[in-house]
């Protein structure tokens, strides 16, 4: 088979990805709407501030891979399209023991973390006991736990260009979560405790049902003790230590916003927040549903030296670019009546916040569209260099346009823009570089 007829078959395949991410997307973003409301209604502000406030700060142990995931995940896709079968499961296999090998310290230490630390003064509460906040520590701690082991079926999913599979899995999470606020919504009195287990629980459902379903199919892909080969984690391992820099970085830019207000502005500050970073997160969801199959596109065609569908791909990307500003203004102009109607007039939010959110939603398309061209070839150096500087400047910046100038959680999303604007300029560059080098070594070998 020719470059022409894989360019073609990739195409196909990108398409009927996005197509039915798509779809599950759009039915996964109604589905979370409904249930932020539900939500709202089941708890009150504060411990819905609380709740979101934990489940940041869990999202910081997703990093605990150190970057190896994504390492592997660009392996694996280079050993599909080799077509070693062999090698593909020692890479699949091995992945599952080290995800479970890298939480269980946490998972051990979880008891002694939950009992030992002052709970209701860490999330500024009086509303919430601290026997209440301990338990719900522990036991969704360790439910994440168990969801960081089957979350490397998404890289094997997108690995096997099955990025559907990964959206399916998140609506189906949203709909086990929505029933179960629900069915507690019915049978008894707000408590956080119980959400945070029926949440937990919901995504761990989604990800056995996707794991079992898939290996059922390829069961010559089937995890086995027998198959984990350590030799073969260096290579990845070295990818993986600049992803997990880039994580890190990524971590401390998009995922501490909510446990600075709350420790600048307290809880309450966080529901209003949240609440416009969701409005505007259905930009980011549809954005990163188109690219998200892309990645592992990326590196199949650099692999096999397609650069022409690697442009075509780029330029489309950018041509798109107009319609989320276009939505993004939309979303500044009639956000306050869309956020008022969504939340039952339970919640309000500024223009000046629901502004910085558009700017903030717009950087992180156009870098997006950039990151995942440059995470699928594994030439991470710029992106590594420019997310550290970022990082190291987005939490004083932070405190200080919070609360010294006053600017409030508008503040907080600012300093995550401007953190946000080195890779901005970088990346288009570094981009264009990579595909004029590698034309130049096409042309000679040719």
């Amino acid at each position: 088979m020719n470059s022409n007829d894989y360019g073609r078959m990739r195409t196909d395949i990108m398409k009927r990805n996005i197509s039915l991410s798509f779809v599950f997307r759009l039915l996964g973003i109604l589905v979370s709407y409904l249930l932020v409301s539900v939500t709202l209604t089941y708890l009150d502000q504060e411990r819905y501030g609380i709740w979101v406030t934990l489940t940041s700060v869990l999202a910081w142990l997703e990093y605990l891979d150190f970057g190896l995931g994504n390492g592997l995940r660009n392996r694996l896709t280079e050993s599909i399209a080799e077509g070693q079968k062999e090698k593909t499961r020692a890479l699949i296999s091995t992945g599952y023991l080290i995800m479970a090998l890298f939480v269980s310290p946490v998972a051990l230490s979880l008891p002694f973390i939950s009992s030992s630390v002052d709970w209701p003064s860490f999330f500024k509460t009086n509303l919430v006991s601290q026997n209440e906040l301990r338990l719900l520590v522990l036991s969704v701690g360790s439910l994440f736990a168990v969801n960081f082991v089957l979350s490397f079926s998404r890289q094997v999913f997108f690995s096997f260009q099955k990025a559907a599979w990964v959206t399916f899995s998140g609506f189906f999470s949203s709909v086990t979560a929505l029933v179960s606020i629900l069915l507690l919504s019915f049978f008894g009195k707000a408590s956080l405790l119980l959400l945070g287990i029926f949440l937990a629980l919901a995504t761990t459902v989604s990800y056995l049902v996707l794991t079992v379903s898939f290996f059922a199919r390829r069961r010559e892909y089937l995890p086995s003790y027998s198959y984990v080969d350590l030799h073969i984690l260096p290579k990845a391992a070295g990818l993986g230590l600049k992803f997990f820099v880039i994580q890190i970085a990524g971590l401390i830019i998009f995922m501490t916003d909510n446990l600075i207000i709350t420790r600048v502005l307290g809880p309450v500050e966080v529901t209003p927040y949240n609440i416009s970073y969701k409005l505007f997160n259905v930009l980011l969801i549809v954005s990163t549903t188109m690219l998200a199959p892309l990645w592992s596109g990326y590196t199949d065609a650099y692999y096999r030296k397609d650069l022409i569908w690697i442009k075509k791909t780029i330029k489309k990307q950018l041509k798109l670019m107009k319609y989320v500003v276009l939505i993004a203004i939309t979303l500044i102009v009639f956000g306050r009546f869309l956020i008022k109607i969504w939340t039952v007039g339970l919640v309000d939010v500024s223009h000046s916040l629901l502004t910085a959110m558009a700017v903030f939603t717009v950087i992180s398309i156009w870098n997006n569209i950039f990151a995942y061209f440059v995470n699928g070839v594994g030439m991470l150096k710029p992106q590594m260099l420019t997310a550290v500087f970022g990082a190291g400047i987005n939490i004083p910046l932070s405190i200080f346009l919070a609360r010294d100038l006053a600017f409030g959680s508008t503040g907080v999303i600012l300093a995550s823009s401007i953190s946000l604007l080195p890779f901005s300029l970088v990346g288009p560059i570094q981009t264009r570089m990579l595909l004029k080098s590698a034309e130049k070594n096409a042309d000679s070998e040719s």
